[in-house]
């Protein structure tokens, strides 16, 4: 009886556009049309975010974009990266998610799990082939920067294990060490160093005139103790001594002065 009322129904909606079926082709048009899902009233992106991962499957099995874009450029994968939602990216990378999708800013996913230190996220995304050296924001920083800037140590050394640059520069020619510098992290400086950073940099000012203007006098000691040269001069023939002087930090001036540090006239004069 339950086959005579499908094959019926299967008839009846197909009988309009004079299209000959079988019986199975009927019964598989129904079950598609049973399978149809709702779209949920909770945007994809809000519910990667929040990690509400039954959310997510029921939008991609309603037909919504895994790579749809909000007003911001974003992706669900750049929010659930953002979030730290394992699952979920697990579930969007298997849909296919676009790993290395670019927001409005530029940022791809996994700048935003660089910068706030989701490990398991960056993993999944490296390992599906996410570009390490992707370069985005206002800065076109890679994610090292990203990682750096808010000292993710663990990031910084999973992303160097796959293939960053640890003296790798942004739009204004800095490194992930003057990054460490700027922001005052001597646990950041010290990562970087045993990893292979520039302690001298590569043109323009360099760590050491950084720190010693700002006064990071445990930043200075350790570059110093890893080759800086305490006398390197930049613009003007100035030595980060000039660069203490200049912004009395008395303390930093006397670490530079044991170390054989001059002033950039001291230089010119032979010390005298």
């Amino acid at each position: 009886m339950k086959r005579a009322i499908i094959s019926t129904i299967a008839a009846a909606l197909l009988a309009g556009c004079g299209t000959t079926v079988s019986k199975k082709q009927a019964k598989a048009q129904l079950a598609r049309t049973a399978a149809k899902v709702e779209l949920p009233g909770v945007p994809i992106h809000r519910a990667a975010w929040k990690g509400d991962i039954e959310i997510v499957r029921q939008h991609l099995a309603a037909g919504t974009g895994v790579d749809a874009k909000n007003k911001w450029g974003s992706t669900a994968l750049h929010y659930t990266a953002r979030g730290g939602k394992a699952a979920v990216a697990g579930l969007l990378i298997s849909n296919s998610a676009d790993v290395n999708a670019r927001d409005a800013d530029g940022l791809t996913p996994l700048h935003f799990a660089a910068t706030a230190g989701h490990e398991e996220v960056a993993k999944l995304l490296i390992a599906k082939g996410a570009d390490v050296k992707a370069k985005g924001g206002e800065r076109k920083a890679s994610p090292i920067f990203s990682a750096v800037t808010k000292s993710r140590g663990n990031l910084v050394e999973l992303l160097l294990a796959n293939g960053a640059d640890v003296n790798a520069k942004d739009a204004f020619a800095e490194s992930p060490l003057d990054s460490a510098v700027k922001e005052g992290l001597p646990e950041m400086v010290e990562l970087l160093i045993a990893k292979g950073a520039n302690v001298n940099g590569d043109g323009g000012t360099t760590p050491l005139h950084k720190s010693a203007s700002t006064g990071q006098k445990e930043i200075i000691e350790l570059l110093l103790a890893n080759g800086a040269n305490v006398n390197v001069t930049i613009a003007f023939g100035d030595t980060p001594l000039d660069w203490a002087d200049r912004n009395n930090k008395e303390d930093v001036a006397a670490i530079l002065r044991k170390h054989g540090g001059k002033t950039g006239a001291e230089l010119e004069t032979g010390g005298k």
